[in-house]
């Protein structure tokens, strides 16, 4: 029975020396693989939150900026479209000026002299025009436009038939058909450049 002892005191030893040992570093190996586990999962739902949260930032600003560009795109269009009725406006108001042939043998003289009948009507249709459409037009049209109001409102005090008021009549014609031509070509850019636009 001794010897049953003995090996069993041997086997115990061999446990605890040999096996025990290489148990217990496995066992402490699963232990920390299972803490870094955890700690590492943890790290990981932290960035994600982190970069979730980020991402919700880009799309937001991302959001804002094509909402702007939407609504800035929208105030150009509805810029334009008042340009472009501006100009059909202005070339009404052209056409209103100049008058319609009267005689066989009507030359611009004539002309000036039939313009200068109706300064005052011209001098209020400018002035309501340009009321009007002030704020899509360009300040050098505008210049033209108060300049043949003035030669109209001094006109309009002046003899119809007098070469003062001739001069005064080509002066508003010229000064009327210069911002015509000015808004024309401003549109036909802007209609030009739109089309390019699209086809990028």
């Amino acid at each position: 029975m001794e010897w049953i002892i003995y090996i069993g005191a041997v086997m115990t030893s061999l446990v605890l020396t040999k096996f025990l040992p290489s148990y217990m570093s496995e066992k402490a190996k699963n232990i920390a693989t299972k803490e870094d586990i955890e700690e590492i999962t943890k790290k990981v739902e932290n960035i994600k939150k982190e970069n979730q949260i980020e991402l919700s930032k880009i799309q937001g600003t991302i959001d804002i900026k094509i909402e702007l560009e939407r609504l800035k795109s929208k105030n150009t269009e509805l810029y334009f479209q008042k340009q472009l009725e501006a100009a059909k406006k202005l070339y009404k108001l052209r056409s209103k000026i100049l008058p319609n042939y009267r005689m066989p043998n009507m030359d611009w003289d004539d002309a000036c002299k039939d313009i200068a009948h109706s300064f005052e009507e011209i001098e209020e249709n400018i002035e309501s025009y340009t009321i009007e459409y002030f704020s899509v037009l360009s300040n050098d049209i505008i210049n033209k436009l108060n300049s043949a109001k003035q030669n109209a409102a001094i006109g309009k005090f002046e003899d119809p038939e007098s070469s003062e008021s001739s001069e005064l009549a080509d002066s508003v014609w010229k000064k009327i058909d210069e911002a015509n031509s000015e808004l024309k070509s401003y549109i036909e850019l802007q209609t030009h450049n739109k089309s390019l636009e699209r086809n990028i």
